[in-house]
């Protein structure tokens, strides 16, 4: 106390000392705050760069995004962004990097279905009201050189996937879903689509639209790009590994259809009921005549139904609803078929065969017009899909997609190793900064 001036040195000693303490603690804080700065800013740069990796082919055939990748790829890739960016730098002593892809697979239906939200936006509604035009099969032979005949034909020879690893790894992994012909019938005769499940059906414009843009049918082709498969339309309908199967099912299910729709419009028309029942009195007398009445009524819905599926293959209309105007085939065609022939008794068959010049004045000819209202073959396939679990329609466009992308360019493509989004963490310092986007 008595030594004034050293009191004065201890106590500048002191301050000198508080301030370089505050003044190294704000470096170090001022240095943290820049290092988190970096960091965010880094983060998100290298966020882009993993998803600017995106497969060009994907996008450009289908307008998908996504990148091949897996998590101690990702991991790798930004750790080495981290020490060409961070290293030597703001006394950063330890990196690391961690990734986590998991929920961001193309193979995972909702992502899938984002996937193809962000490559359409409004077009969607644009093609639903304006509707595209596609290159018929009909015009396919015409245009066809003659040099290319043989490839052209090869390319068009139904195809087959039997290879189990390739079907093992379909996002469908080929499910089977049942299919009723009743809930298309009651859908074309309400005008309203209800999913098996109940509810009202959903995302349903946007997967038309992907369909008639990168899809091809029997009767359409979508673009100029090779196709595994030549029927594609109908694969969304039955999911078969085999062309012709698909083909032959859609047939099917169209003369299904049709003849619930021919049959319902039989028995309400009069001037048909009539001349049925008046054959089936020439053919059976009696009580079994309503019998043979029931038989030839199936048998004429059945004839009328298969013209209806050959018109619809040959590219023209048919009707939901046939009229009088509408219906094209006789009676007369059916009375001569075998199958007929066999549901009727010994007694029917024999009046038949008496009473030929009869029956055939009371059948009357078939009209033979040309029709030219209605729906096509793929607006009829367009509302069988319609029916179709939200889920399983939408995994075979997926399994379209990875079946074509196999057969164009990579071999091993699979949607499950390609994803629409990345999140990771990087660690800097011992501090965790995470990182999350998706493609939009």
């Amino acid at each position: 106390m008595k030594n004034r001036k050293g009191s004065a040195t201890v106590l500048m000693a002191m301050i000198s000392v508080s301030l370089s303490m505050a003044i190294l603690s704000s470096i170090i804080v001022i240095r943290q705050m820049t290092l988190n700065s970096i960091c965010r800013s880094y983060g998100n740069v290298w966020t882009r760069g993993i998803l600017s990796e995106y497969d060009r082919h994907l996008l450009r055939d289908y307008g998908i995004m996504g990148f091949y990748g897996n998590n101690p790829e990702v991991a790798r890739k930004l750790e080495y962004y981290m020490h060409y960016s961070l290293s030597n730098r703001l006394q950063v002593r330890s990196l690391s990097a961690t990734a986590d892809l998991n929920g961001y697979e193309l193979s995972e239906p909702e992502n899938f279905r984002r996937a193809m939200a962000n490559s359409f936006g409004t077009e969607s509604l644009e093609v639903l009201l304006k509707k595209e035009k596609r290159k018929d099969r009909g015009d396919l032979a015409a245009s066809e050189k003659p040099g290319n005949k043989g490839a052209q034909k090869a390319e068009n020879l139904p195809r087959e996937i039997k290879n189990p690893v390739v079907l093992h790894t379909l996002p469908s992994a080929q499910g089977e879903s049942s299919f009723s012909p009743d809930s298309v019938i009651e859908a074309l005769k309400s005008g309203k689509f209800v999913s098996p499940g109940g509810g009202s059906v959903k995302n349903v414009p946007m997967e038309i639209v992907f369909m008639r843009k990168y899809m091809n049918s029997y009767r359409r082709t979508a673009d100029g790009k090779k196709h595994y498969f030549r029927n594609e339309w109908e694969y969304v309908l039955k999911g078969a590994a085999n062309d012709e199967t698909n083909l032959k099912s859609c047939r099917r299910r169209l003369f299904l259809i049709r003849n619930g729709l021919n049959l319902a419009y039989l028995y309400k028309d009069p001037e048909k009921v009539e001349v049925v029942t008046a054959i089936a009195e020439i053919i059976s007398p009696g009580p079994m005549g309503v019998v043979t009445q029931g038989i030839l009524m199936e048998a004429w819905a059945a004839l009328e139904s298969e013209k209806d599926v050959e018109n619809l293959l040959a590219g023209r209309r048919v009707p939901v609803m046939k009229t009088a105007a509408t219906w094209n085939t006789g009676i007369e065609g059916i009375l001569k078929d075998e199958e007929v022939q066999k549901k009727l008794d010994e007694d029917s068959r024999k009046l038949l065969k008496e009473k030929g010049g009869e029956v055939s004045e009371a059948a009357g000819k078939s009209a033979g017009k040309v029709v030219e209202e209605g729906l096509d073959y793929e607006e009829y396939l367009m509302i069988m899909i319609l029916v179709l679990p939200e889920e399983t329609r939408l995994r075979r466009l997926m399994d379209l997609v990875q079946i074509n992308m196999k057969y164009r360019y990579y071999r091993d493509f699979n949607l499950a190793e390609y994803y629409g989004g990345v999140s990771f963490a990087i660690h800097v310092n011992g501090k965790k900064y995470a990182y999350s986007r998706e493609y939009r």
